[in-house]
């Protein structure tokens, strides 16, 4: 269920289409050495953060380093063992501008040619996060997730949290600030949380639900 909400509320790099195949998402351009080794993206212009602040190169090589760092016990981290590092344990990853567009850029060296680097590169693990809204949260250091659980956490994707109630619902609004905000015909989702997954499947089948997941607790979006 978090990858689920994870790319609602966030956008990457790339994603992937109807039929599976990855596509550019905030990437405008790539460009691959002749080794496979060295990852040269540009980023699409005017990228905005759900505040409307602008969002920068600087925000992925922040996230990425972050979700690598073993202190912040991310699932995902291994995601990341094929980029090179810096000899301060850091990601070999910098932010850019190119000279003649004046457009951000991202060049990343892995430690050996990667074929499936994109497919990475649209999961959640790689998606942005702004390093203000992380660590203005007291507990940042301990918990590294402490940010993102109340209402209003700033996002990049498709919709924003509106309203929360553990356990019971989580209702996510349409951010206007989402870089393809004019393809977003859905103003709402509503995410139903329960233990009881007959209940969940039964409501399923009578239609009040549109998509049910049984992996830890039920989930249902009406």
């Amino acid at each position: 269920e978090g990858i689920c909400l994870s790319v609602n509320s966030f956008a990457g790099l790339y994603t992937f289409d109807e039929e599976g195949s990855v596509i550019p998402d905030l990437a405008a351009d790539e460009q691959v050495s002749g080794d496979g080794m060295t990852y040269t993206i540009t980023l699409l212009p005017d990228l905005k953060w759900s505040d409307g602040s602008k969002l920068k190169a600087d925000d992925f090589i922040y996230a990425w380093n972050r979700a690598a760092d073993p202190a912040t016990g991310s699932d995902f981290a291994c995601q990341f063992d094929m980029v090179a590092r810096n000899e301060d344990g850091s990601l070999k990853a910098e932010a850019g501008e190119d000279e003649e567009t004046q457009m951000q850029t991202l060049i990343i060296e892995l430690t050996a040619p990667c074929a499936y680097f994109n497919e990475l590169l649209a999961s959640p693990a790689w998606f942005p996060v702004r390093q203000s809204e992380v660590e203005d949260n007291p507990d940042w250091e301990t918990n590294p997730g402490a940010w993102a659980q109340e209402t209003g956490f700033i996002t990049n994707g498709a919709y924003t949290l509106s309203e929360w109630i553990p356990g019971e619902s989580m209702t996510y609004v349409k951010n206007p600030d989402y870089h393809r905000a004019d393809e977003v015909e859905t103003e709402t989702l509503q995410f139903l949380f329960s233990e009881d997954a007959a209940s969940a499947y039964a409501a399923y089948r009578e239609g009040r639900l549109d998509f049910i997941d049984t992996g830890a607790a039920g989930q249902g979006r009406i």
